[in-house]
């Protein structure tokens, strides 16, 4: 346990680090299905930059719609963690067996 606090900064880094991670998966996973699919389309249906330009128009919609969510849910926590600040939190145990 760091005395410091540093601690809960490194924790802080780890989150922050695991958040962009996700996200930049999200967004490789979300273009490459739905452009791929778009050129699939196209070249299925001879189309040619139709549906591939519909597939990069609703990637990005959905990558600002995970961005938008991200931002606020990471506000949610950053406003519930300074309400706690200076309080101690015990984790709620758990007991199997209590009825």
């Amino acid at each position: 346990m760091a005395v410091n606090g540093s601690g809960d900064q490194q924790s802080s880094t780890l989150r922050s680090v695991a958040l962009a991670t996700g996200f930049g998966c999200s967004v490789v996973t979300v273009l490459g299905v739905l452009v791929g699919g778009g050129v699939l389309l196209d070249q299925r249906l001879d189309s040619a930059p139709l549906w591939t330009l519909i597939g990069i128009a609703l990637g990005l919609i959905a990558i600002v719609t995970e961005f938008a969510f991200l931002i606020r849910s990471s506000r949610r926590e950053s406003s519930a963690a300074t309400r706690v600040v200076g309080r101690r939190v015990r984790p709620i145990e758990f007991d199997p067996d209590e009825e």
